[in-house]
């Protein structure tokens, strides 16, 4: 189940949000969260994407791992 989750400085990250973003929206009811018990908020990529557009291309050397985009440095297996 917690890889399902992503944290939110990833949903900043993948949308080009200031950091801390996503944790404010989805305390305010913006965004559906989950809240483990240990207080962290966690979100489902397929349920912030529904509700959200990307605000432009991904960033070069960036590679999709499983629905999360992360930029990887030059010559580490990313997109040529």
């Amino acid at each position: 189940m917690l890889d399902d989750l992503i944290r939110p400085c990833e949903v900043d990250r993948l949308y080009c949000w200031p950091a801390g973003r996503a944790q404010r929206l989805a305390r305010r009811g913006k965004l559906p969260h989950y809240v483990l018990p240990n207080s962290e908020i966690r979100f489902r990529y397929a349920e912030v994407a529904a509700l959200v557009t990307p605000a432009g291309p991904l960033p070069p050397n960036s590679v999709i791992t499983g629905d999360l985009a992360e930029t990887q440095p030059p010559g580490a297996g990313g997109r040529p």
